[in-house]
């Protein structure tokens, strides 16, 4: 009988004394909870000396109180992620080698994820980054407001899943824009194509519950795909979009890869203490945002007075370091811009998962919601109600959700309210 491996007791060695839980209020002061639970207030910002700044969650109280329980909380669950992480594969987990909430979950990412398996990558170029973010890049969203006996389901870490799912696949590279003279046929798109500036029209009003119109009118190969499969039954009309500009972003066939190759350790690794401690939020959080941490844009805001000072090389075109993506304007109407940078416009590599991962997401639901589509009430990223019960039985990952399933007001996909279990 082969020896099971074991270590010896370990003891999380607090590392993090500089680390506060803090809130920001409307009249620019910022109220902090310290290490040692003390309570304290700032003007406008918080000292230098402290590097670990976690923003206080929703669920707790925003006062005094309901930070400290937050900070007793947090500090309990960082030991806890250590401790069993060490006790488990020998090394443990630091959340607070981060310094945010964003960075941690980053961070626990990079400790579990050899570099080598995503470091080869290629950073998002300008122009990659615009067919990107003219894509609709949330979750399906559908609600029938009435009140009525609802059966709700969901997939439990919809997101993490589909980045380890066998058929998930990126480009590990930039692609090319290119001009096509008609739309390509469900065959040549499954080989992986990239996305395509086109109308998806249709007027039965159950296509609300399937597809999520992008206002660009710019879709992956993958919504493409789906609404072909619907095209007939939904009498669905695809247009491509011919106005003397490129219409295609296209990828090599030959620099699509598997998603699942560099996050499954990850994702194992993570569901496995989370399953020993599923009461620890930041495991749900190191799981669950990974994504969103992944495809930040790297903008930064600026008044002209501070790109004068900063000596920032900018511009709405051209060869320069920042891009004026937009103008905003203060409460006071003063002015400033929104700048993205030219040669890296997100911070991390894989922000190609952006468009992607939601398309994938929500044609997986999508054809949830198919099964039984009549009798659809709402629709929520990665939750579907009916009103009557679904057999999920083969539907990997699909589980009963009791919190938005009993005798439910629905006002729209974000506002309900449960009246009887």
């Amino acid at each position: 009988m082969p020896k099971t491996k074991t270590y010896k007791p370990v003891h999380y060695d607090e590392l993090a004394k500089d680390m506060v839980v803090y809130i920001k209020r409307k009249n620019g002061t910022i109220d902090y909870v310290d290490y040692d639970l003390n309570f304290h207030t700032s003007q406008n910002k918080l000292p230098e000396k402290i590097k670990r700044r976690f923003q206080l969650e929703k669920g707790y109280a925003d006062d005094e109180d309901g930070m400290t329980d937050y900070m007793s909380t947090l500090k309990r669950h960082i030991k806890e992620l250590f401790c069993q992480s060490k006790l488990k594969y020998g090394t443990g987990l630091l959340y607070t080698n981060g310094f945010s909430h964003n960075s941690s979950v980053m961070s626990i990412f990079k400790q579990l994820t050899p570099s080598k398996l995503y470091d080869w990558i290629e950073q998002v170029d300008l122009t990659e980054s615009e067919y990107i973010e003219a894509n609709y890049n949330g979750g399906l969203q559908f609600c029938l407001p009435q009140t009525c006996i609802t059966y709700s389901y969901d997939f439990s870490s919809m997101y993490p899943n589909c980045l380890i799912d066998k058929a998930f696949y990126i480009s590990s590279k930039c692609g090319k824009e290119i001009t096509l003279d008609k739309m390509p046929t469900y065959d040549e798109l499954y080989m992986g194509f990239g996305y395509i500036r086109c109308r998806i029209i249709c007027s039965d009003p159950d296509i609300k519950k399937l597809i999520a119109f992008s206002p660009s009118h710019t879709y992956t190969d993958i919504v493409i795909m789906f609404a072909y499969e619907l095209q007939k039954q939904y009498k669905i009309q695809i247009e491509l979009i011919l106005d003397d500009k490129p219409n295609c972003y296209k990828y090599d066939q030959e620099d699509l890869t598997q998603t699942r190759d560099i996050f499954m350790v990850w994702y194992a690794k993570l569901i496995q203490l989370k399953d020993k401690h599923p009461s620890n939020k930041l495991l749900k959080r190191c799981l669950s945002s990974l994504w969103g941490c992944l495809v930040q844009a790297n903008k930064i805001t600026r008044t002209e007075e501070q790109c004068i000072d900063e000596d920032l090389d900018y511009d709405y075109i051209g060869e320069v370091d920042w891009i004026v993506k937009d103008v905003c304007y203060n409460a006071d109407g003063s002015e400033y811009y929104e700048l993205t940078n030219r040669q890296k416009p997100y911070l991390h590599n894989l922000a190609r998962i952006k468009a992607y991962l939601t398309a994938f997401a929500r044609v997986k639901i999508a054809k949830v919601a198919l099964k039984k589509l009549d009798k659809v009430l709402r629709i929520h990223t990665d939750s579907v109600s009916f009103a009557e019960p679904f057999k999920n039985a083969n539907i990997t990952g699909l589980l009963f959700e009791n919190k938005t399933s009993g005798l439910i007001k629905w006002t729209n996909a974000n506002v309900y309210e449960k009246l009887i279990e």
